[in-house]
C-alpha cells in the first residue's frame, strides 16, 4: 500500500485497524518529508487526536465541523497552494456530503488523500458519504477485524444484544440519528454471528 496513492480508502468495521494502517502511512509521509494534514469530526473527546489501540502512537489533528467539512479550507491556502501535499481524513463516514465535494474541488488542485471510515453501519446501510468517496478512490483497502464470537474474520458491526442504549447525537448520517458507542456497545462479527445476533436483537425488541 503506497502513501502515494491519488484518493487512499482504507475501509472496515470498528477495530480493524484503520486509525493504525493512516498512522503508519503518516510516517511514511513523515520519513519522505511529504506535508500532511489530519482531520477529525469534532464528535468524541478523541477529536484532537489520531491515535491506535493497537500502536504507541498518537498525532495531533484538527478537529472540524462533522457538518461542514469545508472548515478544511480554513487550513489551507489555496492561492498559495504548495504540492505536495497529503490530507488525512479519520471517521470519514460522520463528515456531511459535502466532504465529497472538498475531496474533488482539492484533488483537482493535486492535493492526495488518505481517508479512513466505516463503509456500512451496524444496519447493514451504507454509511453516511463513505458510498461517494469509494466511488471517487484511487485505491480501496478493505480491512477486516476479528468476529468476537468465533474469531473468524469480521467485516460486519454488530449492535451487542446486552448493550447500554447508545449516545444519540445531534447530528444526522443521511436520514438516521448518528448513534455513538465503544465495546461496550459495538462489535464486530462474522457474517454467519452477525444474522444470529440480529435475530436476537429482534426477539428481544419484541418483549
Amino acid at each position: 500500500m503506497s502513501y502515494r496513492e491519488e484518493i487512499l480508502v482504507i475501509c472496515g468495521p470498528m477495530w480493524a485497524g484503520k486509525s493504525g494502517t493512516a498512522l503508519i502511512l503518516i510516517d511514511k509521509l513523515k520519513h519522505a518529508n511529504i506535508p500532511y494534514l489530519v482531520f477529525r469530526p469534532n464528535i468524541d473527546r478523541y477529536k484532537d487526536s489520531l491515535g491506535s489501540r493497537y500502536m504507541q502512537m498518537k498525532i495531533p489533528a484538527i478537529s472540524i465541523d462533522a457538518k461542514n467539512p469545508k472548515e478544511i479550507y480554513n487550513h489551507i491556502d489555496l492561492n498559495n497552494l504548495k504540492l505536495p501535499l497529503t490530507i488525512v481524513m479519520d471517521e470519514a463516514q460522520f463528515y456531511s456530503d459535502d466532504l465529497f465535494d472538498v475531496v474533488q474541488d482539492l484533488h483537482s488542485r493535486g492535493v492526495r488523500f488518505i481517508i479512513a471510515g466505516l463503509e456500512i453501519d451496524e444496519n447493514l446501510k451504507p454509511f453516511g458519504v463513505m458510498p461517494k468517496i469509494l466511488a471517487i478512490a484511487s485505491k480501496v483497502v478493505k480491512l477486516r477485524a476479528v468476529c468476537v464470537n468465533c474469531a473468524d474474520d469480521a467485516w460486519r458491526l454488530a449492535l451487542k444484544v446486552d448493550a447500554p442504549e447508545p449516545k444519540v447525537k445531534n447530528l444526522k448520517v443521511g436520514d438516521t440519528d448518528l448513534k455513538l458507542g465503544g465495546d461496550e456497545t459495538f462489535a464486530p462479527m462474522c457474517s454467519a454471528c452477525y444474522f444470529e445476533n440480529l435475530s436476537k436483537l429482534q426477539e428481544k425488541n419484541k418483549k
